[in-house]
C-alpha cells in the first residue's frame, strides 16, 4: 500500500534510468518524478544522491530526514520512504505486456 495524502489533480510518476560520469568509468543511475497538484519532485541515486523539491536542490537527505518529510509531504503528498517505496513498485514491473507490445502506464494503489 502506498501511504499518500489526496490529489486535486492527480500524479504523473516518471522513471528515468542511465548512466553518468566519465566514459570511460560510467555509473547507473535511477532518478524518479513526481508531479502533483502543480509540485515536482526529483530523486536522484547514481554517483551522487540529491533531491530536488519545485527546483530546489537538496543534497544532504539523510542529515534532515524529518525536514525533507515535511517538504516532501507538503508538495507531493508522500514521504521519502513513500517515494523510494513507489521507486521499487516501478522498477519491479514488466516493460512490456504479454503480447510484446511496450506497456503504456499501469495504476498504483
Amino acid at each position: 500500500m502506498i501511504n499518500t495524502r489526496a490529489s486535486t489533480t492527480g500524479t504523473v510518476v516518471r522513471l528515468k534510468m542511465g548512466w553518468e560520469g566519465p566514459s570511460w568509468d560510467p555509473y547507473s543511475y535511477d532518478r524518479i518524478t513526481v508531479k502533483r497538484d502543480g509540485h515536482e519532485a526529483t530523486y536522484h541515486c547514481g554517483l551522487g544522491e540529491w533531491l530536488k523539491i519545485d527546483g530546489c536542490e537538496i543534497e544532504d537527505i539523510e542529515e534532515n530526514p524529518e525536514a525533507v518529510d515535511k517538504m516532501l509531504w507538503d508538495t507531493i503528498g508522500m514521504d521519502f520512504a513513500t517515494l523510494k517505496q513507489l521507486q521499487a513498485l516501478i522498477e519491479s514491473k514488466p516493460l512490456r505486456c504479454e503480447c510484446g507490445k511496450p506497456k503504456i502506464g499501469f495504476g498504483v494503489e
